[in-house]
């Protein structure tokens, strides 16, 4: 038997809300700003590799580079691609869990790449991110109400018990907690009931951006799209900015306003979701769209599967010229020695192929 995701719009979840006569839970409208809230400018980022008893340093393992976006306010962008392909690591030097090693990180106007760490504190709280598994990124020993609460603590939101009692049901009612579950530990939950105390303890402290590094990959088909729908009425309502990290190219659709597209730690596309999914530029993002399945049937048995050649490389034999030229059936001799640079094709769409010059 096949199974096939299927994601309620902020429009059908008003008109379901009506036909019930509740009209004073209608989901607020999304709106993007034309302010730039994060933007990240040529960030690299590599690891030593180090071998033998002394530790000798033999290279580098280039996880991004040249990597190079801009994320205005109430927007989400979505960031696609294969494992290993940079995606994380570029989450971590947002959040300045990492340090880039070239680049940089302007948040609001603030360049944070190379702030020292008591610089950064009050910066920190306002890029939070939502991991991937619920099951381990919640400390098994705490109470849900601890772990809500700590961010507040930490960053002295609130001045009394008073207030960070309200704070803390808030934050439950906000996410479709009953408050009454602030005394249970992480195991009494479901998986979807962890990934909201995830979001909740997310937005504890106010952020301005939210990292969501595939917070439904964990979940069940019917879960996923619970908490897709609860991040897009989260979004509406408090106005907060995304960088959605996801494998599944459906999801990603369903709720980015941009996509960009990574093959080995480099940008191939970046493009309207609209545009992208129904004018793909680059090899890459074809193949990956060809695997994403379709719900009708006879669309789906008379499309075009594009298949892949080869394994994608070691990210120690990386190719001098473009990432994909291995794998793509479209490369030449300049493809294998040069890199293409990301070029501006109109319509919002970019696309970093020697095809398009």
């Amino acid at each position: 038997m096949r199974y096939v995701r299927c994601y309620l719009t902020r429009e059908q979840i008003d008109e379901k809300r009506r036909a019930m006569g509740d009209t004073s839970q209608a989901v607020a409208q999304k709106t993007v700003s034309d302010e730039v809230c994060l933007e990240v400018d040529h960030l690299r980022m590599s690891f030593p590799l180090y071998r033998g008893l002394m530790k000798r340093k033999v290279g580098e393992v280039h996880a991004v580079q040249d990597v190079s976006f801009t994320v205005h306010t109430g927007e989400t962008l979505g960031i696609v691609g294969e494992s290993g392909c940079g995606k994380s690591t570029l989450a971590k030097c947002i959040m300045r869990a990492l340090a880039p090693a070239e680049g940089k990180i302007v948040y609001k106007g603030t360049d944070i790449a190379r702030m020292k760490e008591k610089e950064l504190k009050p910066i920190r709280s306002k890029i939070t991110m939502i991991f991937q598994d619920p099951f381990s990124s919640l400390d098994p020993r705490q109470t849900a109400e601890s772990i809500v609460g700590e961010p507040l603590k930490i960053n002295h939101l609130v001045h009394s018990k008073e207030e960070y009692n309200a704070r803390i049901d808030e934050l439950f009612r906000l996410v479709g907690l009953n408050p009454a579950y602030r005394t249970r530990v992480p195991r009494e939950f479901s998986g979807g009931q962890r990934q909201r105390l995830g979001i909740a303890r997310a937005l504890a402290s106010d952020p301005d951006v939210i990292i969501c590094d595939e917070p439904v990959s964990a979940l069940d088909v019917s879960v996923q799209a619970q908490v897709i729908n609860l991040l897009e009425e989260l979004q509406a309502k408090l106005h907060v900015t995304y960088l959605f990290i996801a494998h599944d190219l459906s999801v990603v659709k369903h709720i980015s306003d941009r996509v960009l597209v990574m093959y080995l730690g480099r940008v191939m596309e970046l493009a309207n979701a609209e545009t992208l999914y129904e004018n793909p530029l680059h090899p890459y993002t074809k193949a990956l769209l060809s695997a994403v399945p379709i719900s009708d049937p006879k669309v789906e048995a008379g499309r075009e599967r594009i298949k892949l050649l080869g394994e994608v490389p070691s990210v120690l034999e990386r190719p001098k010229g473009c990432p994909f030229c291995e794998r793509c059936q479209y490369a030449t001799d300049r493809c294998r020695t040069e890199v293409p640079a990301l070029k501006d094709c109109g319509n919002g769409q970019s696309v970093a192929c020697f095809l398009y010059e």
